[in-house]
């Protein structure tokens, strides 16, 4: 009795966003379950197991949040001379349809000694299916990129999670808990290509590689700076212009070994995937009191600092950061900051990882100190005053505002730091008066 659940549901999606000649609705179905253990014969009269669930649950989701530009013929005005008129621009698709996501999840939750221990763990599986993807088309067409449903990705997961009742003496109460996640994600396929570059305006470079985690960062392994002209006439690296490297230039890592530097060096130099994150708090209770200090941390993930590319360039009059004062200025010099040339003929600035930094970081999130009068006085039911401090330190290597950042909601832009503006520090006093 009470020991198996079962239910599903399936959801009918439509979007104005497909192709002509895609059906306008998508069926989406899921189920899910659970095995209540613990209301098993075999486990009913056991002392000191209070919960034990094993659950599972598989769904399909669509995503259609794409231009309806991509399936169909648009038009846009354009201006002849003093006339304006319209014309019609595009290479749609007519058989453009959604992005799939398939997900499967399995768990387990347990609770042991009266619920002071609680142990959740999760895993998971999200196959991405029908990705979009812009295809390369002959000039005849007259547009360069047609996009297709032909991408295929795929997420593997894990987390767990913890929490703990150590003291649980007279009105004393403290619980401890916390969280850890790991994932993996890995490109399927990409279509009729092995890999894909998308490379921005300052020189980032982005790598799809079938194989791979998406967005790696693509680029050179800059190893140190050339400190003599005697050092860098040994090497006898030049770039692909045909220009050799100076003293003062850097010397980035020959891939090849053919001493010319140039698009085959370039390497996968990590990518924002953290190798574990989550968090952890304490909390406390006595009488009335409590004290809630909440932590996060990631490790593994690497940021792109685009702000420090653009203030150590050295390549334009614009100002520049203070540590350029450090910058390679005469023969034998030890200095990991290169000569400073207008221009920046030798390419010194190019996406390197030079640029990439350690985005790992352990953060005091919180710190809340409360006290609570839970008896009626006048006419309040509860007062409760409390001081609270949010995001209040970092520890981290990253030099940037914050390793904690979002600069967009595309997952291309995770891990580029372009400057947003960081999480503030704050404080608060409050009163909670509850009639």
């Amino acid at each position: 009795k009470n020991q198996l659940f079962l239910d599903g549901t399936v959801t009918f999606d439509a979007s104005s966003a497909y192709g002509d000649s895609h059906s306008r609705m998508v069926v989406l179905p899921s189920v899910r379950g659970a095995w209540a253990m613990k209301n098993s014969s075999f486990l009913r009269d056991v002392d000191g197991i209070e919960t034990l669930t094993l659950r599972a649950e598989y769904g399909r989701s669509a995503n259609s949040r794409y231009s309806s530009e991509l399936g169909r013929y648009y038009y846009q005005s354009v201006a002849y001379r003093d006339l304006a008129g319209i014309i019609r621009v595009g290479l749609p698709n007519s058989k453009l349809g959604p992005e799939y996501v398939l997900s499967a999840n399995a768990g387990l939750d347990l609770s042991l000694l009266g619920n002071r221990l609680n142990l959740n763990v999760d895993f998971y599986q999200e196959d991405t299916r029908d990705m979009l993807l812009g295809k390369t088309m002959p000039s005849a067409y007259g547009e360069e990129v047609m996009y297709d449903n032909s991408g295929e990705m795929r997420t593997r997961g894990v987390e767990v999670g913890l929490n703990f009742m150590p003291l649980k003496v007279g009105g004393f109460q403290w619980m401890l808990g916390g969280n850890i996640a790991h994932y993996q994600t890995k490109v399927l396929d990409l279509g009729n290509q092995r890999e894909r570059f998308l490379t921005s305006a300052d020189g980032l470079t982005l790598r799809l590689k079938e194989g791979c985690s998406p967005y790696e960062f693509y680029g050179y392994e800059a190893e140190h700076i050339f400190v003599s002209q005697r050092d860098a006439d040994a090497a006898g690296y030049i770039a692909q212009s045909g220009t050799a490297f100076q003293a003062g230039d850097i010397k980035f890592k020959d891939m090849n070994g053919d001493h010319i530097i140039d698009d085959k060096d370039r390497k996968a130099l990590g990518s924002a995937t953290p190798d574990f994150y989550g968090g952890f708090f304490s909390n406390m209770n006595y009488k009335g009191f409590n004290l809630y200090v909440n932590f996060s941390y990631s490790y593994g993930n690497e940021i792109y600092n685009a702000v420090r590319k653009t203030g150590e360039s050295m390549s334009t009059f614009t100002n520049q950061f203070a540590t350029v004062s450090n910058r390679w200025t005469y023969d034998g010099q030890g200095t990991n900051m290169p000569r400073a040339v207008f221009g920046d003929p030798m390419e010194n600035n190019r996406f390197s990882s030079r640029w990439i930094e350690d985005g790992s970081y352990l953060k005091l999130k919180e710190i809340t100190l409360s006290y609570e009068y839970s008896r009626k006085l006048w006419f309040f039911n509860r007062i409760k005053v409390y001081v609270s401090g949010e995001n209040l330190y970092t520890w981290t290597k990253y030099i940037g505002l914050d390793p904690e950042f979002a600069y967009s909601y595309d997952p291309m832009m995770s891990g580029v730091d372009m400057g947003k503006m960081p999480l503030a520090r704050t404080g608060k006093i409050g009163v909670v008066l509850n009639f």
